[in-house]
């Protein structure tokens, strides 16, 4: 399970993610993320050749139920890599 940084506004991802981190994200096929359209956005800033359609995307946010949350790790535990995309509001709105 990764926890990866995201940009904050429009800065350019290669300003904030070591090539490193952009090879560690462009290698998972399932995300755990706050609001799915930003995390695709966000991916589509990584790397612009990203097949968006084969990533899976599990929304953890105030909405999710406990029954969806328990089958998120279901990857994990086959062997997948998974990557955390959480996005904390600093206004506290939502």
């Amino acid at each position: 399970m990764y926890l990866l940084p995201v940009t904050l506004g429009e800065t350019p991802v290669e300003n904030v993610l070591p090539v490193y981190n952009k090879e560690v994200i462009l290698g998972i096929k399932h995300f755990i993320v706050e609001d799915v359209r930003s995390a695709r956005r966000f991916l589509k800033k990584v790397d612009r050749g990203i097949d968006i359609d084969a990533l899976t995307f599990y929304p953890l946010n105030k909405h999710t139920s406990p029954e969806d949350i328990s089958g998120y790790l279901q990857p994990l535990v086959g062997g997948a890599s998974m990557g955390g995309y959480l996005r904390s509001r600093l206004s506290g709105s939502s």
